[in-house]
């Protein structure tokens, strides 16, 4: 584990000091409450009296549920920033206090701070784990929060240690003393983390104020709760699971008792019980961080979580049985320390683990519920139940009682154990493959034998989804078992769970016999033979008869399959016929076999890459006409290669959004030393977007200065354009209309662009969430963005633009629309529809500046509306040669795609072709393929049955034809012109690039679709 987690830090040593500063945070934190817990407990049992222990546990029971609620109240009502700086601040006075009360000697004192304890341990838990939450991304937890468990660890064993030589210096009530030392400690490297994030991000981020929104965290605890409950009265492992919690508790309070009561017996002396119980649990401490190390992953893999848990209440019972007849110290104090050993080594895990065999949704809702209700319940019950008994019973009868409590829990837990591998069963047929796939652990994960078992035998079974998912559950579960099962898999009927198949047999590493994966390199499926090639790839790199196996497949039909081939074989003496084969692949007509030739050549590319003709393969497929292969060649490579970095940069303007997004993630991949060439792409408008993207994966704080400029900039131009189009007058006129709505949506781009950058330095997530609610089609969602924005701690740089979401909340303006600077705008489109909008206009110095984009703009569109608005010119109005500004005013009209911008309707105007049917022809026949769609310019439509039914008829601004383009089966009806008929026609292709581009245009086909279907359902 120490070598893992040192690996990891030398390879990630940018977080080494964020890391240390959170080991040193939970190693101070824990220390301080192993020595101050040690001290409390000693000095209630030798001043109050240790026969007063059961109306504790009837306090502890009422204030760990108490604890809960002050929790969930803390998180919801302050800020994360507000809450872990004074949660260990409070600890430390409040400890202070204690110890000054101490020397009071108020006999009502000692109860207090001993029940006192669990919520001090609980409010220490809630800083210690929740400054690591909002400290560390995903990422990073994965990797660290091993490390800062072992902190924790390493902290309570070296306090339970030093305790002893802490009471012979200082005597067991200064202890507390040491705790606040501790809690104070750990407040300062509190403070210096979110300093350090502040520092880093220049705003509070994951420290700001909770949001409004979020609700109360007391109403959130209590629904959890209820909803807890629901669900644990439908689930039988639940419930078996509730009862467990009760005598769980009530054990573990009932071996506590006897254990005190000798302890007190044996050390009468507060500073010698202190000492005794440090010692004791250091030593029990680093008796349980052995096992969990070294052997509870073996037993759980060998036996099963469930398993291994049964033996907790045997523990039990077996330390009562021993009691019965050897009632002394060293008997419970031996029978305390393996039940504790193997509670925090085994039982702990194993129980919280069998959670994961409830659906994921469910899971924090049955441990709130669990957790709240039946374990406090035990708790009391076992404080009730020792009262009576202490008053009435003999000890040798409380023993008895306890025995027969062990027997009662191993039973209820057996019975668990049924309804657990009923529940991994379920959630195999259900399709919920990470119940088996355990989430990676303090001392990495473990593997259950009961769930190996429950996937194994998942491969039989008659449904072969159910049989893909047990195979790719059991490639993360390795054994013998494992691998024995997968191979003999490989004959199963189904390609797709062969493949699933090969993929853990690659996943596991290492299998008992090759031959069964090499005779699937001749399957008739070509994507287990390229399964198989990757398998043989990993697990026999080097084998002379698994390269000669796959050589053949160097001519394979398929093109995914040559590429496996060849790049396994190109790095061994199979290298030029492998070369070749990727040359000539990179070179195809096909556009997909291009594409996989670069994949190929990106996973090769260590071994290839100073081959001259290699990289002006790559060279070519950046620049490829299909977007498919400039994805993948973007794809391919972790690092972008130097020469090649501008043409990376340039892949950010793409005009394909995967290819754009691609590159974002290639210069993500590429780190720190592409952040210079990222932000200059912030300057070029083609650029922007997609080097957004790039920046989200790169360390963008360090660019704050460039960042916020960048911000500012962007929300100057949008309050520009904001005031351009309240000072614009439409007075009903359409062309002027989708002018202001243009530059309005041009406005509120720039000002997106703002709210994407400062994502970068604050709170992403809320940002990112606030942007897409900002597109959304209704008020609400808007509004709740807007919401979120205002409340963002030092977002004030951005709510000046915010007034562009709030129809009228601008500044009133009376000024002119500033046409000469509209018509100069350095965004084409914003000029084009200026000159469209103006066409009418009797301003000579108007006139001038249209006739000098007539003559010389840049871009085409601006030129050709220029032309036809120069005085003199004619807008002709047939339809063969109807400009595309005046088809963009016409879809406007349409309602399929009502809800796309003028900008983008710009691209679906072009794409158009324009058509013309004579009254009585046919526009499609039933049954024929639907490889078009037609939208009535004029005329009328009829939609006639198989009969010559007309079953309706569509008008001006109607469409026609989309039902059989989507599903692409033949027409179901006739189209045919009432009269003559004017259309744009979208073809098949056009239309998915459509779709693919622009999806609120998929909701309104299924708008449209929805009120087809009714029309032609009889009546």
């Amino acid at each position: 584990m120490i070598q893992r987690l040192a690996r990891a830090l030398k390879v990630f040593p940018a977080e080494g000091l964020l890391a240390a500063m959170l080991v040193g945070m939970m190693l101070s934190a824990s220390a301080g409450s192993s020595m101050g817990g040690a001290s409390i407990d000693a000095l209630f049992f030798t001043r109050f009296g240790v026969e007063n222990l059961p109306y504790a546990y009837i306090a502890i029971g009422a204030v760990n549920f108490i604890n809960l609620i002050v929790i969930a109240g803390l998180s919801g009502r302050f800020s994360r920033a507000s809450l872990y700086t004074v949660l260990p601040l409070l600890l430390a006075v409040t400890l202070f206090g204690s110890r000054l009360l101490l020397g009071l000697r108020l006999a009502w004192f000692y109860p207090v701070l001993y029940v006192g304890k669990e919520l001090f341990n609980a409010l220490q838990g809630v800083f210690m784990w929740g400054m690591a939450g909002a400290m560390l991304d995903a990422r990073q937890a994965k990797r660290l929060f091993p490390l800062l468990t072992a902190g924790t660890i390493a902290g309570t064993v070296l306090g339970s240690f030093s305790t002893p030589l802490l009471v012979r210096a200082f005597g067991s009530e200064n202890l507390l003393l040491a705790w606040s030392l501790a809690s104070l400690a750990a407040a300062w490297l509190v403070f210096r983390l979110i300093r350090q994030e502040r520092g880093r991000t220049g705003q509070a981020s994951a420290f700001g104020p909770r949001k409004r929104s979020e609700g109360s965290g007391l109403a959130s605890l209590f629904r959890e709760i209820q909803q807890g409950y629901s669900y644990v009265r439908r689930s039988s492992l639940m419930r078996w699971w509730s009862a467990a919690a009760v005598l769980f508790s009530i054990l573990w309070f009932s071996l506590l008792l006897p254990f005190s009561r000798a302890a007190a017996h044996r050390f009468p002396d507060a500073d010698a019980m202190t000492s005794f119980f440090g010692l004791f649990n250091g030593l029990q401490t680093a008796a349980a961080l052995l096992v969990s190390l070294f052997l509870a992953n073996r037993l759980f893999a060998r036996y099963g979580l469930v398993n291994m848990l049964v033996v907790y209440p045997l523990i039990y019972l077996a330390g009562f049985a021993s009691l019965l007849f050897f009632p002394f110290f060293p008997v419970i104090a031996g029978a305390r320390f393996v039940k504790l050993t193997w509670s925090n080594s085994v039982a702990e895990p194993a129980w919280n683990a069998a959670y994961n065999a409830i659906p994921l949704e469910r899971r924090d809702q049955a441990r709130a519920f669990i957790n709240a209700v039946p374990g406090q319940a035990g708790i009391i019950i076992s404080g009730l139940l020792l009262v009576i008994g202490d008053q009435a019973l003999q000890p040798r009868q409380l023993y008895l009682i306890g025995l027969v409590m062990a027997m009662l829990c191993t039973l209820v837990i057996w019975k668990g154990r049924r309804a657990y591998v009923e529940a991994l069963g379920e959630a195999l047929r259900s399709g919920r493959p990470q119940v088996f796939i355990a989430e990676e652990k303090p001392f990495g994960a473990f593997h259950d034998a009961e769930s190996i078992k429950v996937a194994v035998a998942g491969l039989a079974s008659a449904d072969a989804m159910e049989r893909r998912i047990s195979a790719e559950i059991l490639g993360h579960m390795p054994g013998s078992q494992t691998a024995d099962a997968l191979l003999a898999a490989l004959e199963d009927p189904d390609a797709d769970v062969r493949v699933a198949v090969l993929g853990s047999l690659t996943v596991l590493g290492s299998v008992p016999d090759l031959a069964p994966v090499a005779a699937r390199l001749a399957d008739p499926q070509p994507e287990v033979r390229a399964a198989a090639i990757e398998a043989l790839r990993t697990l026999a790199p080097a084998e002379a008869d698994s390269r000669a196996a796959i050589r053949p497949l160097l001519e394979d039909p398929d093109p995914a399959v040559r590429a496996r081939a060849a790049v396994t074989l190109v790095s061994g003496e199979d290298a030029e016929p492998a070369e070749m084969t990727l040359l000539k692949m990179a070179a195809d007509s096909e556009p997909g076999t291009r594409a996989e030739a670069v994949r190929a050549l990106g996973n090769c590319w260590d071994v290839v890459r100073t081959h001259a003709s290699i990289k002006q393969i790559l060279a070519a497929a950046l620049a490829d006409p299909a977007p498919s292969v400039r994805s993948a060649a973007l794809q391919t490579l972790n690092d972008p290669p130097l020469e090649f970095l501008a043409d990376f940069i340039r892949a950010l303007g793409d005009p394909d959004r995967l290819v754009q997004a691609s590159a974002a993630a290639a210069l993500g991949r590429a780190g720190e030393p592409v952040l210079p060439l990222v932000l200059k792409g912030l300057q070029d408008p083609h650029l922007e977007s997609g080097a957004l993207a790039a920046l989200e994966s790169l360390p963008a704080p360090q660019a704050q200065e460039e960042i916020n400029n960048y911000i500012s900039g962007k929300i100057a131009a949008a309050l520009l354009y904001g005031n351009w189009a309240r000072r614009l007058e439409v007075n009903g006129d359409e062309k002027r209309r989708m002018l202001a709505e243009s530059i309005q949506v041009h406005a509120e781009r720039q000002a997106l662009l703002a709210l994407q950058a400062l994502g970068l330095l604050m709170e992403r997530l809320s940002i990112s969430l606030a942007i897409e609610n900002l597109k959304g089609r209704h008020a609400e969602q808007r509004a709740y963005a807007l919401e979120t924005l205002e409340s963002l701690e030092g977002a004030e740089i951005i709510r000046p633009v915010l007034s562009l979401w709030e129809p009228g909340s601008g500044t009133p303006v009376t000024a002119a629309f500033p046409w000469p600077e509209a018509l100069a705008d350095p965004d084409a489109w914003i000029r084009a529809c200026a000159v469209f909008a103006s066409g009418n206009n009797s301003d000579g110095h108007l006139a001038g500046l249209i006739r000098q984009l007539a003559e010389s703009d840049p871009d085409d569109l601006v030129r050709a509306t220029a032309q036809l608005a120069l005085p003199g010119e004619k807008n002709m109005d047939t339809l063969n040669t109807l400009p595309i500004m005046e088809r963009i005013l016409f879809l406007r009209r349409v309602a399929l795609f009502a809800e796309m911008s003028p900008g983008d309707l710009k691209q679906v105007a072009s794409i158009a072709a324009e058509t013309f049917y004579p009254s009585g022809v046919h526009l499609a026949r039933k049954g024929e393929p639907g490889d078009e769609m037609y939208i009535i310019v004029s005329g009328e439509v009829q939609v006639l049955s198989e009969t010559g039914t007309e079953i309706v008829r569509r008008k001006a601004g109607d469409y026609v034809g989309e039902m059989a383009l989507i599903s692409l089966e033949p027409r179901i009806a006739s189209l045919v012109a009432a009269g003559d008929v004017r259309t744009l026609c979208i073809s098949q292709k056009q239309f998915q690039g459509i779709l693919r581009e622009r999806p609120e245009t998929g909701l309104a086909v299924m708008r449209v679709l929805c009120a087809r279907i009714k029309e032609l359902s009889p009546r």
